[in-house]
């Protein structure tokens, strides 16, 4: 099956849902990976991160040379990872529901999916693990952190511009299918919406701009004619 037949139209509701909510919990693991050296061990199911092991998933590896994301369970070296594709492979029989072919198919082309956006899709859809990548010479590891709970709830205000700012670079900006009538066609600003709605903060929108607040705080995003993000800013109380 070529990628561009691949049936995504119920993943796409997941990755509303979900996508910000583990790039979230992954920037959080960065202040804990903080710099320290990683190693990962696929037979024991575990990951090294300085002197503190975790268990962990491998959910697949990502090849710069053919730029695509190739499935932990289809990779031909996997037979001695059996402590490592539980995840993977759980999320391999939810391909098996309409419109979920992407757990399904076992090399997705970067073009079509981002790999970063089905693995912090895939984190929440396990139970809300962060997601760690290990770099390597030609790729990169996507693995979670099973055993690590990081409550997104705890993110610090400070991160939100970062975060929102970096969303063009982990998912694309015009869906894979068409929106439902009156539903804005733009995956990222609904995106960012579901994100700020889970976080507790109170949406409003205009077609230039969308703003949240809560009790801490709020922020504000504005959009240039193009409906890209152009500014974050965050607010105080009373702002």
């Amino acid at each position: 099956m070529s990628d561009a037949k691949l049936d995504v139209s119920a993943y796409e509701a997941d990755v509303i849902e979900h996508v910000l909510v583990g790039r979230a919990r992954a920037r959080m693991l960065e202040d804990v990976r903080d710099g320290k050296p990683w190693n990962a061990d696929l037979e024991r199911g575990e990951l090294e991160l300085g002197a503190t092991t975790y268990r962990a998933q491998i959910l697949g590896t990502f090849s710069l040379q053919s730029g695509t994301f190739l499935w932990a369970w289809a990779n031909p070296g996997s037979d001695g990872w059996t402590n490592s594709l539980t995840v993977a492979n759980g999320l391999r029989a939810r391909g098996a529901q309409p419109g979920q072919a992407v757990f399904a198919e076992a090399s997705i082309a970067a073009g079509w999916v981002n790999p970063n956006e089905l693995a912090y899709v895939s984190g929440e859809l396990a139970g809300g693990h962060p997601v760690f990548v290990g770099g390597y010479d030609g790729g990169a590891a996507f693995l979670l952190l099973t055993s690590l709970r990081l409550d997104v709830q705890q993110l610090p205000l400070a991160y939100f511009p970062g975060i929102l700012l970096d969303l063009p670079s982990v998912t694309m900006g015009d869906p894979r299918r068409l929106s439902p009538p009156g539903e804005t066609p733009d995956r990222r600003r609904r995106c960012t919406r579901r994100f700020a709605e889970r976080l507790g903060f109170a949406v409003t929108e205009t077609p230039s701009s969308m703003s949240g607040t809560r009790s801490d705080g709020g922020f504000r995003v504005r959009y240039d004619g193009h409906g890209r993000i152009v500014e974050v800013s965050l607010m105080a109380n009373g702002n």
